[in-house]
């Protein structure tokens, strides 16, 4: 969303990446673009998840690059596409990290939608953590959300002064902390 230009796109990438980096070779991800429903979509060619260390992740990673902070989401859509992309077997960790402002500016969700959605979310077993950035964090979807599903809000550490490639590693060790179950 608009929000997210400049710095917190910025922060999202370099977590992304530090997030894919720390990740075990059993581990698969999916690495998504959140947008208007139209230009929603998983980057990885094909679509679905993959090893984390594959050729394929590393060019959705890059891709990334090539994004910018504008325009307005459908948060909702998202989670519901990606969730569909899971494949249920409780056996996996499945799990959701948003990197974000939580806004859904194309379609709010009321208070009741919120619940709903995370109950949906829950009900397939998978769990949202979410990493705050952007200049307004809309705290009533990533708190019902994180909730809901039993996840947790990964932050940086507050006054940090270390580089931003040093912040995104150690957001990348909270979130893998926080879902180290």
């Amino acid at each position: 969303s608009a929000s997210q230009a400049g710095e917190p796109i910025e922060n999202a990438k370099r977590t992304a990446a530090a997030v894919v980096a720390s990740l075990s070779p059993a581990d698969r991800v999916s690495v998504w673009l959140a947008s208007t429903k139209e230009a929603t979509r998983n980057l990885l060619k094909g679509g679905g998840f993959r090893e984390a260390s594959a050729p394929v992740v590393k060019l959705a990673l890059a891709a990334t690059e090539k994004e910018y902070g504008s325009g307005a989401i459908d948060l909702r859509e998202l989670l519901i596409r990606v969730s569909d992309e899971f494949d249920g077997k409780v056996t996996r960790n499945q799990t959701i990290l948003y990197l974000g402002d939580g806004e859904s500016s194309l379609n709010p969700l009321s208070e009741t939608e919120r619940y709903k959605l995370a109950d949906e979310l829950r009900t397939k077993g998978i769990s949202f953590y979410a990493v705050p950035f952007g200049r307004k964090i809309n705290a009533h979807n990533l708190n019902a959300l994180v909730v809901g599903t039993g996840g947790t809000i990964v932050r940086p550490e507050p006054q940090n002064t270390q580089s931003p490639e040093t912040v995104a590693r150690a957001l990348a060790n909270k979130f893998l902390k926080a879902t180290d179950v």
